[in-house]
């Protein structure tokens, strides 16, 4: 009897520690700073505070080519920067359900898409950072459709999550607590835009002459939800435009069967909408618009948003 009574105790004590360390960190990341990070921009976003008339979403292309201040001058809209790091459509898509549901004012919705986009992968890209929001089905849907098994393990086995979390999550978690410790009230959603201030080098070269050929595949599971959702924006009137960015040309030739991605992707544009395919641009001719094959530098992303948007509003007049 004594025996099952200390260890009643310690599971107790156990559950009660970790229980208490989950609601830390959950605090912790919830609570992390609409600028720091992708997490700070999903935080900002479930709690429905950004509605811009145009949104960009997109994985790190997005994020560091996409200037969102030029383009909102250009366009006179206002303009934010969904770009999330290494996340392909198919792993952000509930973010996009979510705004469909909840927005009052966006009506246009940017999607850059790569043509790594749609290609298989065993796992998430750091699916801890939506862990604080598994209770929205939208967010839960993300991971369901992808890793089934790992989502209700995810959402139903206690603590289970401590599993998926890595140094950069806890990073986010403690700049969380800084933040609501030092009482701070800067919420402020800024504009997304990640400007990176590096040029390209030489060893960028001797990787292009180093690097095997790149198969832009598609998955027929990732690429029926991108069809599925595209349905989706058409029945709920969004204007949709897909970009395709610059590729810098040495890199480019390292892509195959890039029409036959081209040709898939044409198939699923609704109506008011419009792919724009940048990866032939003049652009991709200069080193120094670049920091690697497929990412602008902070010049690179100030040529291109002027582009962009110059684009963007040619698109605009031919909706109306």
């Amino acid at each position: 009897m004594q025996k099952i009574l200390t260890t009643t105790l310690f599971i107790g004590i156990l559950v009660f520690v970790l229980s208490i360390l989950s609601f830390s960190i959950t605090f912790g990341a919830t609570h992390a700073p609409p600028k720091f990070g992708e997490i700070g921009k999903i935080n900002l976003f479930m709690k429905h505070s950004i509605d811009p008339d145009v949104i960009i979403f997109g994985g790190s292309t997005a994020l560091v080519d996409f200037d969102s201040d030029i383009i909102e001058k250009a366009t006179t809209l206002s303009v934010y920067n969904m770009g999330l790091d290494g996340t392909p459509f198919p792993e952000y898509w509930g973010l996009v359900q979510e705004l469909m549901q909840h927005s009052k004012k966006c009506k246009r919705f940017v999607f850059v898409i790569t043509f790594l986009e749609f290609s298989s992968r065993e796992d998430m890209y750091e699916p801890c950072k939506y862990y604080p929001y598994l209770d929205n089905d939208n967010i839960y849907d993300i991971i369901h459709a992808l890793q089934p098994v790992f989502a209700w393990k995810m959402r139903n086995i206690p603590f289970y999550s401590f599993t998926t979390m890595n140094r950069k999550y806890f990073s986010y978690v403690n700049m969380g607590w800084r933040f609501f410790l030092n009482k701070s009230t800067d919420e402020s959603a800024g504009n997304g835009f990640l400007p990176i201030y590096k040029a390209w080098g030489d060893s960028q070269d001797i990787k292009n002459r180093n690097t095997m050929p790149i198969e832009a595949t598609v998955d027929n599971e990732r690429f029926r939800i991108f069809r599925e959702i595209m349905s989706r924006c058409k029945t709920h009137g969004f204007e949709i435009f897909l970009v395709m960015t610059p590729i810098q040309q040495d890199g480019m030739k390292l892509f195959r069967a890039t029409e036959s991605f081209r040709d898939s992707l044409s198939t699923v544009t609704p109506d008011r909408s419009c792919l724009f395919d940048y990866t032939n641009d003049t652009m991709c001719l200069n080193k120094e618009y670049f920091y690697n094959n497929t990412h602008l530098n902070y010049r690179g992303a100030e040529v291109f948003s002027r582009k962009y948007a110059s684009d963007f509003n040619r698109a605009l007049s031919a909706f109306q």
